[in-house]
């Protein structure tokens, strides 16, 4: 079986990498657009080093209130993967995902996180199951369950950069931005490979 990190530098390293992540990306916003009902289009990916201290730039001031969708992955693959979503993306998506007309969500409450958490379940299991069918390694599906986060951007990036920092002064960031075409929908998806990896190429 192929280990990690070959699994990730497939992903990064080069132009047949890029190539394969543009694949895998797509694969997420064709999931987004099943589950929503609506044309999901996502940027083209970047690959980033970033300094500890300059992730919370990334996504907006941290000090905006934001949503993030938060999982581990576990199995052949190890990493963090999370959405970082604008609160009304959120509350859009909710009511998508519930199938209720949009605008009925006005906060976020137990059954919207519930709404959100699956989204992020099959946001990640997409990104996987991709992966796993290019290069024909089946032990990838093994997130957590997601965590839905209602906070400051930079305490949401906290829980993301926290187990980096205690390894290693940069974060690698795998990134696609995606949107609906209204747009009512707007987000980032980060995944974030272990760390401990010292040897991927960027």
């Amino acid at each position: 079986m192929k280990d990690q990190r070959h699994i990730w530098n497939s992903l990064i390293d080069g132009a047949a990498g890029r190539h394969r992540l543009r694949s895998v990306m797509s694969a997420v916003s064709q999931l987004l657009s099943e589950v929503t009902g609506r044309v999901i289009n996502n940027d083209e990916p970047i690959i980033e080093r970033i300094p500890i201290g300059q992730v919370h730039m990334r996504a907006g001031g941290p000090e905006e209130r934001m949503v993030g969708i938060y999982l581990v992955i576990g199995g052949g693959l190890h990493g963090q993967a999370i959405i970082i979503l604008p609160m009304s993306s959120a509350l859009a998506l909710a009511d998508l995902m519930m199938d209720e007309p949009q605008g009925r969500a006005t906060e976020l409450g137990l059954m919207e996180q519930s709404a959100l958490s699956e989204l992020g379940n099959m946001t990640l299991a997409a990104f996987l199951n991709s992966v796993a069918s290019l290069d024909d390694v089946p032990d990838l599906l093994r997130p957590s369950p997601p965590a839905v986060m209602v906070d400051m951007l930079g305490a949401i990036l906290n829980v993301i950069v926290t187990p980096v920092a205690a390894v290693r002064d940069d974060l690698l960031i795998i990134e696609t931005a995606f949107q609906d075409t209204a747009p009512t929908i707007q987000g980032r998806f980060w995944v974030l490979p272990d760390p401990a990896l010292e040897t991927l190429v960027v």
